[in-house]
């Protein structure tokens, strides 16, 4: 897993930040688990999230405990794939066969983004 997937993901969902709402707090219990599954050290982990040791040890903890969940588990497989193609280089000449609205959902980086997106998606189909 390269370190720059692991950023950008922490980025996108904002992970290094105190919010506690319950996909968040699950989405660093994953990607805790992921690192830790690397061979990363605890402080090392913590450092990354801004967080103690502590703190990354009972969402490793979590972890455990919440994979046996569908929900979680469906979680799991989304991280673990935008841990693996999270930075992807895309060709220019790709980039040329894309719409508009193909090109605005390659550049969203958040989930307000995805909604501005989503939202203009709508005007469009609204205008026909």
């Amino acid at each position: 897993m390269k370190i720059e997937n692991v950023k950008e993901v922490i980025e996108r969902y904002q992970l290094a930040t105190p919010n506690r709402a319950r996909v968040l707090v699950y989405i660093r219990s994953i990607m805790y688990t992921q690192l830790r599954n690397d061979k990363w050290t605890l402080a090392q982990i913590g450092k990354l999230f801004n967080k103690n040791h502590a703190t990354i040890l009972h969402g490793l903890r979590c972890y455990t405990l919440n994979i046996k969940y569908d929900d979680f588990k469906e979680l799991n497989t989304r991280i673990e794939q935008e841990l693996n193609l999270a930075i992807c280089d895309i060709e220019p000449e790709s980039k040329l066969q894309l719409t508009d609205i193909e090109l605005d959902i390659l550049d969203a980086n958040n989930i307000h983004q995805f909604w501005e997106v989503k939202n203009k998606l709508i005007k469009k189909l609204s205008i026909k």
